[in-house]
């Protein structure tokens, strides 16, 4: 039987959970979690950390940056752009998490110091919006994110017929 759900990469700060049902632990996996003064979930895979205090700090997008390193790169992946967060941090200093190790928490989009999302071509379309799955990468579908003269779909004539129309 498959997991229905998997809990990972979160940080649970000073919370009651409440795990019950029948069979509960064959639907839920679970591991690479911070908790701060909070009971692991049961049946975790491990590789948690548990600690009993932890300091926020207040940044561009809100007062849930990290100002403790206890979950700077503990995460579940090894580059973080596999989970499509290349161009988020959990840092006031708006470092791109990029492909480091990944954190465990919460994420906000990088920002510059007036507080809107890393723009790295300056085409006025921000990274992670040009690099829809956030791995750092550009796919089809996608526009480059660090080249401004890349403008979405080309099409390349290479054969025109005779007598028609280019503009």
């Amino acid at each position: 039987m498959a997991c229905a759900w998997t809990i990972k990469d979160n940080v649970f700060d000073n919370d009651t959970i409440t795990e019950d049902g029948v069979n509960y632990s064959l639907y839920i996996q679970n591991s690479y979690n911070g908790y701060v003064n909070t009971s692991v979930l049961a049946g975790s895979g491990g590789h948690d950390k548990s600690i009993s205090s932890f300091a926020y700090a207040t940044g561009a997008l809100g007062p849930w940056y990290q100002s403790s390193t206890n979950m700077i790169d503990q995460g579940s992946v090894t580059n973080a752009a596999l989970a499509g967060l290349y161009h988020y941090t959990t840092q006031t200093s708006q470092i791109k998490e990029a492909n480091t190790a990944l954190d465990i928490g919460l994420h906000y989009v990088a920002v510059d110091g007036n507080g809107n999302p890393l723009d790295y071509d300056g085409d006025g379309l921000p990274d992670y919006f040009e690099d829809r799955n956030g791995n750092g990468v550009t796919d089809t579908g996608e526009t480059n994110w660090q080249d401004p003269n890349d403008l979405g779909l080309k099409v390349w004539i290479t054969e025109p017929k005779n007598n028609s129309n280019i503009p």
